[in-house]
């Protein structure tokens, strides 16, 4: 390793070599430099080199740097800057081959739209590269709007459909283009709608259940045809209720189950528990994690293993890995700060175990998306600024450390909510929020893998 100083011309030149034995030794996660706008810089910036190694015995080594979690793209000094063309690492090195790159954090945001005035709001993919958002419109009502998400990242707007009162919305996708709206409607009940998206993007109604009052709602699909919804309800406790969905949309009431207290609810699909986990904030507001096994139809609801963290005020939850070895929930703690933790789900849901645990800033809200291939998840949040950021974490294999990867930010917004394509092969993000003037806006980005 070299110190390097400033030559009189203003490039980098060399001052001294380190002696070998008293070289630095650095490994993945150490922190080699930040980010500075010292000296003759327009902004913030750090200067990586990949270059000779120069030795006792050997000055003409190369020592090609690897990277993950982020983004390269080659760059001329008198090229102006492109904000397309990045390519992911994933798994190279940064050499000398490359020639002059630069490089990107784990996160790059493509393209954004802006529609009307919108509220709460939640996304699904329902091919690789459309998404529906269903929100909560200026009037109160919900309101579905299909979305087309370019190779680029550009939005196209496709179909809309609104329907009446509504809040505490959720979606999902029960059968092929076939959507699944849970809400709370205007008389506080319960109320799922299932809709149809054809091919040219547009949504038609199809069918509507009800059942009692609730004050959360949440949504899981847990195989085909079969969903279940988790609510907060008229007594403060936790319900789960099992409707199986046909192919024409109409719902048939099957099993539920019930729980102590709780302040809010987030359901989960998890193959290894043959059902769902539930994540929520006890009437205590500590955190608890419980696997249910649901059987093929849903008419039996039965409750499994547990396992509790400490205090939080906000929840989201996702699956991740094989079989959804792992749930993984987003929480904001006592501390206001953003902690992200591993859940280890037995098979059949007998257990849950609490594995690792990664923590970043403050945040006021956030959502969680755990759609890339992998052990790769994303959160969004609103950070103690007000902003949109988005980050990436990455588990190992046990689940025992869970590694913050990289991110993105964008400007002021709350109603936060994400959502990931299914496309392996174009890793794309979107995420919805209410912009500073209260609309809706959606960003796509792209991330390493």
């Amino acid at each position: 390793m070299f110190p390097s100083t400033l030559d009189k011309d203003g490039s980098h030149g060399i001052a001294a070599m380190i002696p070998a034995a008293q070289r630095p030794r650095v490994q993945a996660g150490d922190i080699i430099g930040r980010a500075g706008n010292s000296g003759n810089s327009g902004a913030p910036h750090i200067h990586i080199s990949a270059g000779p190694v120069v030795t006792d015995t050997d000055d003409g080594a190369t020592g090609p740097l690897p990277f993950r979690g982020a983004f390269h793209r080659p760059h001329a000094d008198d090229a102006p800057l492109d904000p397309s063309g990045w390519d992911a690492f994933d798994g190279s090195t940064l050499s000398p081959s490359l020639g002059n790159a630069l490089i990107h954090p784990g996160m790059v945001r493509l393209g954004d739209i802006t529609a009307g005035a919108a509220g709460q709001c939640v996304l699904h993919f329902v091919r690789s590269r459309r998404v529906v958002t269903a929100l909560r419109d200026a009037d109160g009502n919900l309101k579905l709007v299909v979305w087309d998400v370019g190779t680029d990242g550009a939005f196209a707007r496709r179909g809309g459909i609104s329907a009446g009162t509504a809040s505490r919305l959720a979606m999902v996708e029960p059968r092929s283009d076939l959507l699944v709206t849970a809400l709370r409607d205007g008389d506080g009940n319960l109320r799922l709608v299932s809709w149809r998206v054809d091919g040219q993007g547009n949504l038609t109604r199809c069918a509507t259940a009800t059942a009692g009052p609730v004050s959360r709602v949440s949504l899981a699909t847990v195989q085909e045809g079969v969903v279940v919804v988790a609510v907060r309800d008229a007594d403060g406790n936790l319900k789960l209720v099992a409707f199986q969905v046909a192919s024409n949309g109409a719902f048939t009431r099957r099993g539920d189950a019930s729980a102590g207290a709780i302040g809010d609810v987030v359901v989960t699909r998890s193959r290894r528990a043959d059902g769902v986990v539930t994540a929520v904030l006890t009437g205590a507001g500590e955190v608890k994690v419980i696997a249910w096994t649901v059987s093929g139809n849903g008419s039996s609801v039965q409750r499994g293993g547990s396992a509790e963290a400490g205090a939080a005020s906000r929840i989201a939850a996702a699956p991740r890995g094989t079989d959804d070895r792992w749930t993984v929930t987003a929480v904001r703690d006592s501390a206001d700060n953003l902690r992200v933790i591993a859940w280890e789900v037995g098979d059949g849901g007998g257990t849950v175990t609490r594995r690792g645990t990664g923590v970043a800033g403050e945040v006021s809200e956030l959502a969680i998306t755990g759609a890339r291939a992998g052990r790769h998840l994303d959160v969004a949040v609103r950070d103690s600024d007000g902003a949109l950021r988005v980050t990436s974490w990455r588990l190992d294999g046990n689940g025992s450390t869970v590694e913050r990867w990289g991110g993105g930010r964008a400007g002021s917004a709350t109603n936060i909510a994400a959502a990931g394509s299914p496309d392996a092969d174009h890793p794309y993000l979107v995420t919805s929020c209410s912009d500073s003037d209260g609309n809706l806006k959606l960003i796509s980005w792209r991330a390493d893998r």
